[in-house]
C-alpha cells in the first residue's frame, strides 16, 4: 500500500467535556439497516476530552466538539450516541469506536474527530482518554491507538474515511511532542492538528479554537471536494495564527468519484444541467422549446440544445430564460474542454446571450448567476492561459452578489458567491506571470518606474517586464485614485521583484496596459485613457 503526506495549511485545535453515552450494540444494529436504506449514510463519532484527572486539563475542548457535531448533524451525519462524546475514559472510549464500526458498515462517509491529549510512542500515535496515567511505558494500556481507528474504518468498507485528529500537546515529559505521521489506507484522509512531532496551542477560553471555527464554516460550504475542503480551512487558519499552525494531512486515492462533506448541487457540478427553468409567463410553444433544451443539456447534446433555443428564441424573441439557457449552454460546453483556450472561445460565444437575458428581464436572478459563474469560469481559463485578468473576477462578483439580491432563498446563488470569493482569495495567494510587457518612453528620464529592483531602477525603454499579479494604488505617491501616475503593478525584472509605474507598461502593440485595481481606483490606463 503507497501512503502519501501532504503539509497543508489547516490547523485542529483541542477540544471537549465530559458525559460518556452508552448504547447497545443491538439498538446500533438496528439504526444502521435502516441507514443502509438511505443513499447517502453518514456516520461520525466524535471525541472530546479537556477534563484529565492525572493530566493538564485544557481550556475549550468541549465547546469546539460540541460545534462539530452540531455541524455534522446539520450535512446529515448520524452521529454516535446522537451526540458529541465529551471527557471519555478507556473503557468508554473502547465502547465508542466498535459502536462506531457497526454504524460505519458500508456507508458513503463516516468521519473520526478526537480533541484532547494525544501523544506518540515507539512510533505510533495515542490518543488519551481522561483517566490516562502518566507512565508512558504502559500507554498501550491506557490509551487509543489511532492506528486502530483507522483499521475500524477500513474494515466499515465506507467509502471515505476521514479521521481528524486534534490532538494538543502531549502530557509527558521529554521528547515525543505532537504526533508522527500515519498511513492513509484507500479512501481515507486523515488530518493532523499540525506538522508531525510539532504540538499545537489551544483556542481562547472560552471560546473555540482557529481550526474549529474555519471547520465550522466550510462545512457549509456546498460542494468543496475534499481536499479543496482541507486546502481551504487551512489556509483560514494560517491566516488566523500569523502561520504558526501548519497542519499535516495524509491520504490515499477514493474510489467512486470526489468526496464531499456537503456535496453540491447539480447545477454546481460541471456537465450538469441548472435547475428546470421558471416558465411562468411564456407561451406553450416557447415553454415547449424550454423543456427540450433542458432535456439536451441533461444529455451533454449542447449544440442540439442550442439549436432548440434558437428556435424558441425565434418563436418568442422576448424570452429572456431563453436567451439566459442558450448563453448557460456554451458554459456546460466550455466546462468539458480541457485546453482553456478552448473553454475560453466557449464561453466568449456565450456571453452576448446573458447580456441580452438581462436586457430583457433584469430582476430574472438565474441570468445573474449564469454570468457571473461564466465570469468565475473565464478568469480560471485566463489564468491558466497566461492572459490578463482585469477586473473579470470583480464582476463576476457583482453579478452574483446582484443575483443573490434578487432571491435570497436561493442556495444555488449563495454557493456560486462563496466559490467566487474563494477564486478571488486563492488569487491573492498566488504568483504567477499573466502578462510580459515592455517599459513605454519615460516623460521624465529622472523619475523611478520600479520599486524594488537593484540600485539602477530606472528601466531603459523597451525593457522587459512580466506582470505577475494584480495591480494596485500607491496612496504614497499623493496623487488622486484615478490619475494612472498612482497605479503600480507587481513584476519580475532582471530576476528581482518590484513594482512597476503601470503608466509606462505597455503590450505587446504598444498600447497602454489593461490592469486589475484595487478599489477604488476600479481601472487602469488605456489608449482611451481616464
Amino acid at each position: 500500500m503507497r501512503w502519501t503526506a501532504v503539509s497543508l495549511a489547516i490547523a485542529f485545535v483541542c477540544v471537549t467535556t465530559s458525559q460518556a453515552v452508552a448504547q447497545t450494540t443491538n439498538q446500533v444494529v438496528a439504526q444502521k439497516t435502516a441507514n443502509q436504506a438511505v443513499a447517502q449514510q453518514k456516520v461520525a463519532l466524535v471525541i472530546g476530552n479537556d477534563n484529565y484527572t492525572q493530566e493538564t486539563p485544557l481550556q475549550n475542548p468541549g465547546r469546539d466538539a460540541r460545534l462539530m457535531a452540531a455541524r455534522l448533524q446539520e450535512r446529515g451525519f448520524k452521529l454516535v450516541g446522537d451526540r458529541a462524546q465529551i471527557d471519555l475514559d478507556k473503557a468508554t472510549t473502547d465502547r465508542m469506536v466498535t459502536l462506531f464500526g457497526t454504524m460505519a458498515e458500508n456507508a458513503d462517509v463516516a468521519l473520526f474527530y478526537f480533541s484532547g491529549h494525544g501523544t506518540q510512542f515507539n512510533g505510533a500515535n495515542y490518543l488519551l482518554p481522561i483517566d490516562a496515567g502518566p507512565d508512558k511505558k504502559t500507554i498501550g494500556l491506557q490509551a487509543l491507538n489511532a492506528d486502530l481507528v483507522v483499521e475500524v474504518m477500513e474494515e466499515s468498507r465506507a467509502r471515505l474515511k476521514i479521521v481528524l485528529l486534534d490532538a494538543c500537546r502531549s502530557p509527558f515529559k521529554g521528547p515525543g511532542g505532537g504526533l508522527v505521521p500515519m498511513q492513509a489506507p484507500a479512501g481515507t484522509v486523515i488530518g493532523f492538528a499540525t506538522q508531525p512531532n510539532h504540538t499545537a496551542t489551544q483556542g481562547p477560553p472560552g471560546g473555540n479554537s482557529p481550526y474549529a471555527k474555519a471547520l465550522a464554516h466550510f462545512m457549509g460550504v456546498k460542494g468543496l471536494e475534499i481536499f479543496n475542503f482541507f486546502n481551504e480551512v487551512g489556509l483560514e487558519v494560517m491566516d488566523a495564527t500569523a502561520k504558526e499552525q501548519r497542519p499535516w494531512v495524509a491520504y490515499s486515492a477514493i474510489e467512486g468519484g470526489p468526496g464531499y462533506i456537503y456535496p453540491p448541487d447539480p447545477e454546481m457540478t460541471p456537465g450538469i444541467p441548472p435547475t428546470r427553468p421558471q416558465l411562468q409567463g411564456h407561451t406553450t410553444p416557447i415553454g415547449e422549446y424550454i423543456q427540450l433544451a433542458y432535456k439536451q443539456l441533461d444529455n451533454n447534446d449542447f449544440a442540439a440544445a442550442r439549436a432548440t433555443l434558437t428556435k424558441g428564441i425565434e418563436a418568442d424573441g422576448n424570452s429572456a430564460v431563453a436567451y439566459s439557457y442558450r448563453g448557460f449552454a456554451w458554459y456546460l460546453e466550455g466546462q468539458t474542454f480541457k485546453d482553456p483556450k478552448s473553454a475560453l472561445r466557449a464561453y466568449q460565444q456565450g456571453f452576448p446571450d446573458l447580456d441580452e437575458a438581462i436586457k430583457l428581464d433584469p430582476s430574472y436572478a438565474p441570468v445573474r448567476r449564469h454570468r457571473g459563474n461564466m465570469m468565475v469560469a473565464t478568469y480560471n481559463a485566463r489564468r491558466a492561459s497566461r492572459l490578463p485578468t482585469n477586473d473579470i473576477l470583480d464582476r463576476a462578483i457583482d453579478d452574483l452578489k446582484y443575483a443573490e439580491r434578487l432571491d435570497p432563498t436561493s442556495e444555488a446563488n449563495s454557493y456560486a458567491l462563496e466559490e467566487a470569493y474563494r477564486v478571488k482569495r486563492l488569487g491573492f495567494n498566488k504568483v504567477q506571470v499573466i502578462e510580459d510587457l515592455q517599459l513605454r518612453e519615460q516623460a521624465d528620464p529622472g523619475a523611478r518606474n520600479i520599486l524594488g529592483a537593484p540600485p539602477d531602477d530606472r528601466m531603459p525603454k523597451g525593457s522587459q517586464v512580466a506582470l505577475t499579479n494584480i495591480c494596485r494604488t500607491w496612496w504614497g505617491s499623493g496623487r488622486g485614485p484615478k490619475d494612472a501616475d498612482n497605479i503600480w503593478c507587481p513584476v519580475l525584472y532582471a530576476g528581482h521583484r518590484g513594482w512597476a509605474n503601470a503608466y509606462y507598461l505597455a503590450g505587446h502593440h504598444g498600447e497602454r496596459v489593461a490592469c486589475v485595481l484595487w478599489p477604488p481606483a476600479r481601472g487602469c490606463a488605456s489608449m482611451a485613457g481616464r
